[in-house]
């Protein structure tokens, strides 16, 4: 099996992973097994906040749900239109991975609608990855400004994704369980697609809809034990010194409709070739991550492929243009000594990784050679984590433009 077919077997189960987690088949399933009942003269609020929000909203419909009587989308620039079906949604636009004018219209925008509600009002909230940035309602003192600062910090820190939220969620009037509280006394129902690894709804964008597990003085602590107290704005430092943990939270219900898991699950299935799949999350730092999977493909046999989900973190000191998915698939071609053919994929479920176009990188065993022959200097351009300009050099930017979907990474090895 030469390097060709073993890359056109990766992208093929990219494919399969992607269709597992089709918001809308798997958001209209999830309403047809346990529909929404509506009280007699009662309203329901639809809000669908994340990456994936437009597709979670056209799975509502297409379970036949009771028409809302307002619907609030907040996602991103490349997935952002009306919903089939919902003509009259107001669809907001916000930054990512850093919040911006529209990530606060959006939030203001949900705040007014849960304002009005009665008891026998509904909330379904459809809610999936990148909600963090995209809609923002800063606490008391906080403003947009002070807000995206702390959220450079936090994403470039190389923090883990459960801690990054965590701060999140006490700067926030709507994270940590803050939708929830808002919206009482109308209950709120949640369909999650989960964009993190053990699925905990604390941490799926930001957890707006179940109470947080900390408050204020412990997001403090985890900026001081990593050093990054110091680098936020006064404003945020001293809100986060005054916050206290809200215990007033209402039951609202809580389901999990699709994750990183069920898509690997899915790929292992549909593997043509003998598969294994991680036995846990691939997570940490990009190096150490990297240097771990080029043993991997040492370890699985030849003829066959491995395939592994989760999120490295990339500690950003340069000003090159990247991600994390295409650092790993980089630092791999790098360590990886395995003698050829072999295939390695990373890519973003979302399709897009950093601040580029590109959802990943798929490199193979001659991509250090195609590297020497561009002439790039492959140190200077990883120092500077300009990981999308060496994969451009070499032919190994995997572009699948958005998805409408968001589970995390996929980290896939296939040897020939």
């Amino acid at each position: 099996m030469h390097t060709a077919p073993l890359r056109a077997l990766a992208h093929d189960l990219v494919r399969v992973g992607l269709d597992a987690a089709d918001p809308a088949a798997r958001v209209a399933s999830a309403l047809r097994q346990t529909p929404l009942n509506l009280p007699s003269g009662g309203r329901l609020l639809l809000l669908a906040l994340g990456k994936a929000a437009v597709r979670m909203a056209e799975g509502a419909v297409q379970a036949d749900l009771p028409t809302p009587h307002r619907a609030l989308i907040v996602t991103t620039q490349g997935a952002a239109r009306a919903p089939l079906g919902l003509a009259h949604a107001e669809v907001f636009v916000g930054g990512h991975p850093y919040p911006d004018e529209g990530s606060l219209r959006g939030g203001r925008s949900v705040l007014e609608a849960l304002s009005v509600l009665t008891p026998d009002d509904r909330v379904l909230l459809l809610l999936s990855g990148g909600g963090s940035a995209l809609m923002v309602a800063p606490v008391d003192g906080v403003g947009l400004d002070d807000l995206v600062k702390a959220h450079r910090v936090l994403v470039d820190s190389g923090l883990p994704i459960h801690d990054v939220n965590r701060v999140r969620q006490a700067l926030s009037r709507l994270k940590g369980g803050g939708l929830l509280r808002h919206a009482a006394p109308a209950p709120v129902r949640t369909l999650a697609l989960s964009d993190v690894f053990d699925d905990d709804p604390t941490v799926i964008a930001s957890g707006p809809s179940v109470p947080p597990k900390i408050a204020g003085p412990e997001a403090s602590a985890i900026l001081k034990t990593h050093g990054k107290w110091g680098d936020m704005p006064a404003a945020v430092r001293a809100a986060l010194s005054h916050a206290t943990r809200p215990t007033d939270f209402p039951e609202g219900a809580f389901n999990l409709v699709g994750s990183n898991h069920h898509s690997v699950a899915a790929m292992a299935a549909a593997c043509p070739v003998p598969c294994q799949t991680a036995d846990g999350p691939l997570s940490g730092d990009v190096d150490t991550v990297a240097r771990h999977l080029a043993r991997q493909l040492d370890r699985i046999p030849r003829g066959s492929a491995w395939i592994g989900g989760g999120e490295t973190t990339v500690r950003v000191t340069g000003h090159g243009q990247g991600g994390r998915n295409q650092e790993l698939a980089v630092r791999v071609a790098l360590h990886a000594t395995t003698e050829g053919p072999w295939v390695f994929a990373a890519i973003g479920s979302d399709g897009r990784d950093g601040p580029t176009d590109a959802a990943g990188g798929m490199v193979d065993d001659g991509t250090l050679a195609r590297l020497t022959a561009s002439g790039i200097d492959l140190q200077a351009r990883l120092a500077d984590h300009d990981s999308h300009r060496i994969l451009a050099a070499s032919g190994d930017l995997v572009v699948t433009g958005p998805t409408g979907t968001n589970v995390a990474d996929w980290m896939l090895l296939v040897r020939g």
